[in-house]
């Protein structure tokens, strides 16, 4: 309380904001304190407090500033499933991977590290990159898939959980032989390799048969 003035006091005024010219009243009443949450990290705030008595409202104290230190990173907000397209063939296959991509949270005042990506029964950790094609998966298999952000300060919050499929595998080679051959024709015949008889129904197997003279 000013000095002189305590057992006059009515009322205290406390306005508080980002910025000296967007302040707003917070507070009105007889306390000496007050507790402000749910503020961002990271950011500068500033208040100042009036004190009022029969006799009229008085000057604002001096200005006070505050900047809130830094927290773990926000959740990942959006993350989704990537199409197969985006999975090099020569480096990997849809039937043991899945791509995915999410857009970065806020790092809340300290720096990204990287990011922890979570596969219900194991978890590994990724550099600082908003894409990535996750490998040695199993073929034909379902996947929950969450992602957290991991700062200086430590780990955020995980995403939402989205559910993404790897694809079956491609069938092994038929059997191919040839049943008869004429002066100008040949006779092939195959059959459905053991692989390809355990695909799902609504699987489509096409064949495709090519041939080259001895001479290439």
């Amino acid at each position: 309380s000013p000095e002189n003035y305590a057992a006059d006091i009515s009322e205290y005024r406390l306005e508080w904001g980002e910025e000296e010219e967007s302040m707003e009243l917070v507070y009105c009443g007889m306390e000496t304190e007050f507790e402000i949450d749910n503020l961002t990290p990271a950011a500068h705030y500033c208040c100042r407090l009036q004190a009022t008595n029969q006799a009229g409202v008085g000057p604002c104290s001096s200005l006070a500033s505050y900047t809130t230190p830094a927290s773990v990173p926000s959740a990942v907000s959006t993350l989704y499933i990537l199409d197969d397209e985006h999975i090099d063939p020569s480096l990997a296959s849809a039937s043991t991977c899945l791509a995915i991509k999410w857009d970065a949270p806020c790092n809340n005042g300290s720096e990204i590290l990287s990011y922890s990506i979570d596969l219900g029964e194991n978890q590994l950790t990724v550099d600082n990159v908003t894409a990535y094609v996750i490998q040695d998966l199993m073929p034909d298999t379902s996947y929950r898939i969450k992602i957290q952000a991991v700062n200086g300060i430590g780990a955020g919050p995980f995403s939402q959980t989205v559910k993404a499929k790897t694809q079956p595998l491609p069938p092994a080679p038929p059997r191919l032989e040839c049943a008869a051959s004429g002066p100008q024709s040949l006779k092939l015949k195959w059959g459905d390799s053991s692989s390809a008889k355990v695909l799902t129904t609504d699987t489509e197997t096409v064949y495709t048969l090519q041939m080259e003279e001895r001479s290439g």
